[in-house]
């Protein structure tokens, strides 16, 4: 597998960066995700269920279920945002995740979180980079549209989802 690890990684915002979790950010990460539960359970996101509790969030930072995965929090200034990750499938591919505090939407962090980590991507050496969306989540389809991925014919994926892609050229 392809080595990920990044601790900090800068978009093209002067006040946003993405860090690496650490376990001091637990506390932070679990109140984002308490205060937005129900806004992350919307068009079936499982952020808000996978992390119930304080000692979950910890828990997954010190001993994550998948080691290769790089795990970050957004943040401007020192507010975390929200988070956003990057999971090897193959050699060549690498799938993008994220999820965002329903108040810091619509101010463009996202967007620039998801060009920067994707360059981070193709920078270590991946060709392509997938976005799974629900066919029902139209912000994260425009996220991944300006941020410069393309729907490709979803083989193999469910039919609620719609598969974005980013291709280096």
């Amino acid at each position: 597998m392809r080595s990920l690890q990044i601790e900090i990684l800068r978009t093209e915002r002067s006040d946003e960066y993405l860090r690496k979790y650490s376990p001091a950010d637990a506390p932070t990460i679990f109140s984002l995700i308490n205060a937005n539960r129900e806004h992350l359970s919307l068009n079936g996101d499982d952020t808000a269920r996978k992390y119930p509790t304080l000692d979950a969030v910890l828990a997954s930072i010190v001993k994550p279920v998948n080691p290769h995965k790089l795990r970050m929090g957004i943040w401007v200034v020192q507010t975390l945002v929200g988070g956003i990750n990057l999971t090897p499938i193959d050699e060549e591919t690498a799938e993008i995740g994220y999820w965002l505090g329903a108040e810091h939407e619509r101010k463009g962090y996202m967007t620039c979180a998801v060009r920067a980590l994707t360059q981070h991507a193709i920078e270590v050496g991946f060709t392509e980079v997938c976005g799974k969306v629900k066919s029902t989540n139209e912000r994260s389809i425009s996220v991944l549209e300006r941020a410069g991925y393309e729907e490709r014919n979803a083989n193999g994926f469910l039919d609620k989802e719609r598969v974005f892609w980013f291709e280096e050229v």
